[in-house]
């Protein structure tokens, strides 16, 4: 009973190690450019469309509400796809490859 407690407290930190060495292991750097590129886009955007959006509109920060949405769901999407080892992507690179070139453009 004793060894199957210390079993189960030993896989508990095992777990608790390998969650920590993944947070270490995340790129803070590039998320910072990211965010903050991001950011001075937005600003960009609303300080260019805010005057055509308030005429047409009639609402000077449609544009970047609309910007704003698109931004939130590629860092969700960006979240979830981290959450995926980059070498299971190796099977579909050609058909990515394919719909981008084909369906895009």
């Amino acid at each position: 009973m004793a060894r199957n407690k210390e079993l189960a407290a030993s896989r508990k930190e095992a777990r608790k190690r390998k969650k920590i060495i993944k947070l270490l292991n995340f790129d803070y750097t590039l998320l910072f450019i990211v965010v903050f590129i991001l950011a001075f886009g937005l600003v960009m955007l609303y300080s260019t469309s805010a005057y055509a959006s308030s005429l047409k509109f009639g609402n000077s920060v449609y544009y970047l509400k609309k910007q704003l949405t698109a931004a939130c769901l590629g860092f969700v999407g960006m979240f979830f796809l981290t959450k995926i080892d980059y070498r299971r992507w190796g099977a579909l690179v050609w058909p990515i490859y394919m719909i981008s070139v084909f369906f895009v453009c």
